[in-house]
This record gives structure tokens, C-alpha cells and sequence, in this order.
């Protein structure tokens, strides 16, 4: 079987697709269960404490910021520890910090428990599944990613459901409890399943490359940054455009005070958010599908059209369709950062040096999501409206366009000079 790849040791059976569904469950869980369930708790919190609103959701932010310090270091923790026990305790804790704060009688506590969630969530929202995909697939990567994140916006509504039974049956104290145990209980099973590497299982890479010998060279992974000449202004790229998804997906959270600024009851307006979360799955279904078939860098472009087209529409608020469509399309920003960044990434340099390389771009994104939500809010107080954001959302989509172009030429002018 010289020159033709290894499908795998087991067919069909390959461990890389159990690794994949556990990626899945905890990155699922970890986004739709905890983080995206948060916004529930503002202001019934915040009504018990007798605190101000923004002195409250300023603890989330402070939380978001605190990711930037420990992103850059999970690479070196991966190979540091064994992945499965890593990430056992990193899930328990997590999950223990809502499930702490049910106790929470002061503003300081959100701040103490927040800050420490945050240290620990960027492991699972920007580095967790490109590490390991990387590591497990050499063929149907973007297939893998874009599984192993897909249903995060269908567990946001159905977690946003859940929790707000909870909060109106019983009270948010008891909600708190039971969404860190429900996440807990089910992602414990998951982490468990994980390696770090096929060959802990005597294994190849779903579809790696085989030599005349039938066997693969284990590969030494970077956990730095390592840029070879001319690739500087790649990176630089690369930083800018993770900027530019990031600051588009903040958006999302936006969508049900947009409406309530057109006069729409709270009721309707939350359906905008719903529609959004609709938009979330469709579009990586779709993204999957585009990266299947005709690459990463070219369904990108159809994401940055699709998101471009998502400001224009929702500027035009006469029309309850277009806002619908609007909101729809922008679900497509969340399939950026979770998908088509660590793709795109991927294609730009090679795999032994990916890790290293894509820990600092998402620290870019990270701090970028920490912010935006709170930066998208003084913009509107400040214009008074939504809508000159939504025009920085089209030409931050704009540059992403023009990133890419310059990517691919860079790229395509190294391999011809090397």
C-alpha cells in the first residue's frame, strides 16, 4: 500500500471519530449549558445583590480578560500533563464555579469566581478542538471541526430554556446548581475517552500519508511560535482577521436590545436572538459542508459575504423580514472562530509548528471577545443606535476579505520562492 494512506487500524471504527464526539459533548456542553446560559442570571442576580446592572456584567468581562494570560500556555499544558486528567480537573472546575456562586451573597464573589472561569475557558473555546483534530485527522479536518462544534447554539437555546424554567419555577440560586451539575454529569464520560495522540493507541492519523515501510515518523510539535522568513506578515494577518470574527461575533448578544430599540416587546425581540442561534447551526452545517467540498479559503469568502450582507440587512429595520434575514446570516459569525480560523490557520503553516502558532492569534480573539459585547454597548449609547456598529461590522468583514486575498498570494509567492 505504498504511496496511498492508511484510512485506519480499525475502519470505519477509527478512534480519531471517538475523540471527535468528545470534543463535541464538552465543547457543547461547556459553550451551550455554561457560557451562553450566563446572560439569564443578569438580572436576577443583580435584583437580589442590589447592585447596578453594569457593576455586575463587569465581572464578565474582567472574566473574558483574564483568558489572554493562560491562553498562551496551552500548548505547553497539553504536553505537559496527561490530556484526560488535565482535562478532567479543568472541567470540574469550571463547573464548579457556577455551582459556587449559587452561595454568592456578595459583588466581590462573581469578580473572585468569574476571573478564575475565565482562566480556564479558553482552553475549550478556542484551543481544545483544533489541538486535538490536528493531532487525531490528516484527512476530513474541517469535517471534524465543524462537528465537534456544531451544536453549541442548539444547547445555548435548549440550556437557555432549561435554566429559565429553573430560574421561574424555583430561583436562580437552584438554576446555577443545576446546570453545573447537568454539564458536569455529562462531560465527565467525554473527557475520559480523550488522547492527546494516536500513537498512545498504537494508531496513525485518520488518513495520514504512509511510507514504503507502512510506518509514520512521529512528529515534534512546536508549543512556540516558530515564523520562517517571510512569514512574519502572515501571522500579522492572521492576528488582525481573528480581530474582525471576533468582534462580529458579538453581535449575537446584542440582537434582542436591537429589537427592543425598534419598539419591539421583549418578547418578539428575543426571537432575533433565537433566530441568530438558528443561523448559528445552519450556518456550520453549511461551513462544513463549503469546506468539504470547495476548501477553507473559499467557503471563508462565502462566510465574509454572507456576514457583510447580515450588517447591510439588519441597518435596514423597516422590514421585520430583513431583520430576520439579518439575524439569521449573522449566525455565521460564530462558525468563524469556531471553525473556519483554526482551518484557515492550518492551510498557511504546516502541522508540527500549528499549535504554537495559532495559541497566540487566538489570544486576539480572546481579548476581542472579552470586550466587544461591552465596546458594541458604548457605541450604541454613544451614536444613540446600533447602526454605525453594524457598518464597522460590514468593513470588519471587508478586511477579512482582503486579509485573506493577501494570505493566499503571500503564500503562493513563498512556495514559488522556496
Amino acid at each position: 500500500m505504498s504511496g496511498e494512506t492508511e484510512k485506519n487500524r480499525l475502519g470505519k471504527g477509527h478512534y480519531a471519530w471517538v475523540i471527535m464526539i468528545a470534543c463535541c459533548v464538552i465543547y457543547t456542553m461547556t459553550v451551550g449549558m455554561l457560557l451562553n446560559t450566563s446572560g439569564l442570571f443578569f438580572q436576577p442576580v443583580s435584583r437580589t445583590l442590589n447592585v447596578p446592572l453594569g457593576r455586575f456584567t463587569a465581572s464578565f468581562i474582567i472574566s473574558g480578560l483574564m483568558g489572554m494570560f493562560t491562553l498562551p500556555l496551552a500548548p505547553t499544558l497539553y504536553e505537559k500533563f496527561r490530556l484526560r486528567n488535565f482535562f478532567i480537573v479543568i472541567l470540574t472546575i469550571i463547573c464548579l464555579c457556577p455551582f459556587t456562586l449559587s452561595f454568592g451573597t456578595r459583588l466581590w464573589q462573581w469578580y473572585i469566581i468569574n476571573a478564575i472561569q475565565g482562566c480556564l475557558t479558553p482552553f475549550i473555546l478556542l484551543s481544545f478542538i483544533p489541538y486535538l483534530i490536528n493531532r487525531w485527522f490528516e484527512e476530513r479536518k474541517s469535517f471534524a471541526i465543524g462537528v465537534a462544534s456544531m451544536f453549541s447554539g442548539l444547547m445555548g437555546a435548549a440550556g437557555n430554556m432549561f435554566g429559565g424554567w429553573l430560574i421561574a419555577t424555583f430561583s436562580w440560586r437552584i438554576a446555577y446548581r443545576c446546570l453545573a451539575i447537568t454539564a458536569w454529569v455529562v462531560m465527565m464520560p467525554a473527557a475520559a475517552l480523550l488522547k492527546r495522540d494516536p500513537s498512545e493507541l498504537g494508531l496513525h492519523p485518520y488518513g495520514a500519508a504512509m511510507n514504503e515501510n507502512k510506518t509514520l515518523v512521529k512528529e515534534e510539535y512546536e508549543t512556540k511560535p516558530v515564523l520562517y522568513a517571510g512569514e512574519k506578515s502572515i501571522f500579522a494577518v492572521f492576528i488582525l482577521m481573528a480581530i474582525c470574527m471576533a468582534w462580529i461575533s458579538a453581535y449575537s448578544q446584542h440582537m434582542s436590545s436591537y429589537g427592543t430599540t425598534l419598539g419591539m416587546s421583549v418578547m418578539v425581540a428575543s426571537t432575533m436572538a433565537s433566530t441568530v442561534m438558528v443561523g448559528n447551526l445552519v450556518g456550520k452545517l453549511l461551513m462544513t459542508y463549503l469546506n468539504e467540498k470547495i476548501g477553507p479559503r473559499k467557503a471563508s469568502f462565502v462566510a465574509f459575504a454572507f456576514l457583510i450582507a447580515s450588517m447591510l440587512l439588519l441597518c435596514i429595520s423597516s422590514s421585520r423580514i430583513t431583520l430576520y434575514a439579518g439575524a439569521g446570516l449573522l449566525g455565521f459569525g460564530q462558525s468563524l472562530l469556531a471553525i473556519q480560523l483554526p482551518l484557515l490557520v492550518g492551510t498557511a503553516f504546516e502541522k508540527r509548528r500549528y499549535s504554537g502558532i495559532y495559541s497566540v492569534i487566538s489570544v486576539a480573539a480572546s481579548i476581542t471577545v472579552a470586550v466587544g459585547s461591552a465596546l458594541l454597548g458604548m457605541l450604541c449609547d454613544f451614536f444613540g443606535s446600533y447602526i454605525p456598529s453594524f457598518f464597522i461590522g460590514a468593513a470588519g468583514m471587508a478586511i477579512c476579505i482582503l486579509g485573506l486575498s493577501f494570505v493566499i498570494l503571500r503564500k503562493k509567492r513563498l512556495e514559488q520562492n522556496s
